[in-house]
């Protein structure tokens, strides 16, 4: 088993290659190099952080401005710059430590990460159909739609149980 120290070094290790610099500088990012060390446990929270409740709040509205920020540059950029920063190489890390970062999480947090998987499904699936109009079959349409259908059954499973009663009662689903 993994000790917390180890741990902690080990993320240590995978961000300094992933930043491609070793005081995790690089260009921009929405994360300054302090903050960044400051969540990777190399440096102690300062000024107005100073309690972990501070930081953590802070970190999360950076964050959520983070994800307003990626919005704009989609609907903002063409298509090639999209591309190149939005792929499967560069996304796929974020999905597996977004669904697999820890297999022991309360039933809120696996109802909301089966909600996510479930919209990845959806609009996954429907870019797929929309995009090969011309040559999909009226069988394999179906097919789209009872895994999306699949997907929603699966995703209320892992509901806590008033949430999914209430889900069913309003026909939602």
């Amino acid at each position: 088993m993994i000790d917390e120290y180890n741990e902690e070094k080990l993320l240590q290790d995978k961000f300094r290659r992933l930043y491609k610099h070793p005081d995790f500088g690089g260009r921009g990012g929405f994360f300054r190099t302090s903050k960044r060390k400051q969540l990777l446990g190399l440096s102690r929270k300062t000024g107005r952080d100073r309690t972990m409740a501070d930081f953590r709040y802070k970190v999360r509205e950076q964050v959520k401005t983070a994800l307003i920020d990626l919005q704009l540059f989609i609907q903002t950029a063409g298509d090639k710059d999209i591309d190149m920063v939005l792929n499967r190489e560069t996304l796929e890390p974020i999905l597996d430590v977004l669904f697999y970062r820890s297999v022991q999480e309360s039933p809120k947090q696996g109802a909301e990460k089966a909600k996510i998987a479930q919209l990845l499904v959806k609009y996954g699936l429907e870019y797929l159909r929309k995009s090969t109009t011309l040559v999909i079959t009226s069988s394999q349409q179906r097919m789209v739609d009872d895994a999306i259908d699949l997907s929603k059954q699966l995703a209320v499973l892992l509901l806590p149980e008033n949430e999914r009663a209430e889900l069913l009662r309003s026909g939602r689903m």
